[in-house]
C-alpha cells in the first residue's frame, strides 16, 4: 500500500569536528506506514551487513531516521 504523507522532521546532528547541524527534512511517499527514506536506509543496512561491513551498517544505524522509526516502533510496541 503506497499513500503520500507530508510529515516534518527537524534533524539536528553533531559532525565528527563537534560542530552542530541542523536541518529540516520531508519524509514522503510512505509506504505501508514506513517512510520511503527508512525503507532505503533499512534496504542499505541489509546490503552491508550481508557484505560484513559493519562499520558502514552502525552509521546507517544511528541515521537520525532510523533512530526516530526504531523510537517510534518500541513505542508502538508498548501501545503508546
Amino acid at each position: 500500500r503506497l499513500s503520500w504523507q507530508k510529515q516534518t522532521i527537524d534533524e539536528s546532528t553533531a559532525r565528527e569536528d563537534g560542530v552542530q547541524t541542523s536541518a529540516r527534512t520531508t519524509l514522503s511517499p510512505v509506504v505501508n506506514g514506513i517512510p520511503d527514506s527508512v525503507q532505503r536506509l533499512k534496504r542499505e543496512l541489509e546490503v552491508a551487513i550481508a557484505e560484513e561491513d559493519y562499520q558502514a551498517a552502525a552509521k546507517i544505524r544511528d541515521h537520525p531516521f532510523m533512530q526516530l522509526y526504531a523510537h517510534i516502533e518500541q513505542a508502538e510496541r508498548e501501545g503508546k
